[in-house]
């Protein structure tokens, strides 16, 4: 199925992240997890608003639903000349290397941590569609803090 172009709408990342978070933060308290979210360099981009938004909020939930209480989860947003790259980082189980294409899939699910209710195992796939649709990338790879980093990295122009 042909991607669509997103809608070209110029907006601040950072600001949307600020005022549109409140949900995750929430789930953090409840979880017992601290959410660090840092904001480095130009964080303007043209870009489809709600769906970049939805994205990181879906990478959010996922680093808190599979961290424990005491653990860290932390967001890094960074502006660089060509793009915008988000990384969230867990002290989760991590993903192990042989599922980290098949999470992309919609509805595959990894293990679910014990005594919480699974998703649909559209979280990943939705992120993914939207890396796609501007133009970008999502990446797994181990956190230096001992869980997963997801990489979702936007051209800056994704939707120019």
């Amino acid at each position: 199925e042909p991607t669509r172009e997103p809608p070209a709408e110029t907006f601040d990342l950072a600001e949307e992240i600020d005022v549109r978070l409140q949900a995750e933060r929430g789930l953090a308290r409840t979880h017992g997890v601290r959410l660090l979210i840092e904001k480095h360099g130009d964080t303007r981009l043209t870009a489809d608003r709600e769906a970049l938004v939805r994205a990181i909020r879906n990478l959010i939930n996922n680093a808190i639903k599979w961290s424990q209480a005491g653990q860290t989860v932390r967001m890094a947003l960074h502006g660089d000349p060509e793009a915008l790259s988000v990384e969230v980082h867990d002290q989760g189980p991590g993903i192990a290397i042989p599922d980290r294409e098949r999470v992309f899939t919609p509805f595959a699910q990894g293990s679910v941590p014990s005594g919480q209710r699974a998703g649909f195992g559209l979280g990943l796939a939705i992120i993914q569609a939207t890396a796609a649709q501007h133009h970008g990338s999502i990446a797994i790879d181990d956190s230096p803090s001992g869980g997963a980093l997801l990489k979702l990295i936007i051209p800056r122009t994704a939707g120019a």
